[in-house]
């Protein structure tokens, strides 16, 4: 076995590897996707920053793409990352899962085509939304973020939404935007 690259100092080697990496490639990393592009006063910031950091049921709870349409500032993604025992085999992939083991990331912009739930939330309200997300539970749990911050397809202001969805990530990304694919929104 081949020794690591670096002396480790903490007892987290993955964010430690990150941030040295970061360090190294600061010149050339691509910032677009990160938070304080948003436009988002610095509290608001700090409060989606906590997103990164939910782990367990909270983040299972969470479909793996949602879009959150900030009022007045564009548009987030907040990704859910799934965590498995390993990944050998396509077949029977719950008995692998790790769901304690699951984050979310929260990014400025649109990442991903097929979003699971548009999220809409004004700036001030941003704590309550990250408040709500952190304290997650269960179905009814997700079923109460939807109803305050949701907007389900069966709901009469998607289509709407949508228009503005579309309208901001063209704005943003005049030349990579795309069409968003609505076969795996989520209506629960």
């Amino acid at each position: 076995m081949l020794p690591t690259p670096f002396d480790y100092k903490t007892d987290r080697p993955k964010a430690e590897l990150f941030a040295a990496l970061r360090v190294r490639m600061g010149k050339v990393l691509n910032h677009r996707y990160d938070l304080d592009r948003s436009g988002l006063s610095a509290p608001g910031v700090a409060a989606l920053a906590r997103l990164d950091r939910v782990q367990g049921v909270a983040a299972s709870l969470i479909p793996q793409t949602v879009i959150i349409k900030v009022t007045g500032h564009g548009l987030l993604t907040l990704l859910s990352n799934s965590a498995f025992e390993n990944i050998s085999s396509i077949f029977n992939a719950d008995s692998n899962r790790l769901p304690a083991e699951d984050t979310l990331t929260i990014a400025n912009g649109v990442l991903g085509a097929y979003p699971n739930v548009f999220l809409q939330v004004s700036e001030a309200d941003l704590p309550d939304l990250v408040s709500a997300i952190e304290n997650l539970r269960n179905e009814s749990d997700y079923s109460a973020l939807l109803d305050r911050f949701g907007v389900r397809r069966t709901d009469e202001r998607f289509w709407s939404l949508s228009d503005q969805v579309l309208a901001d990530y063209q704005r943003a990304e005049p030349i990579s935007h795309g069409i968003l694919d609505y076969s795996r929104y989520d209506n629960r």
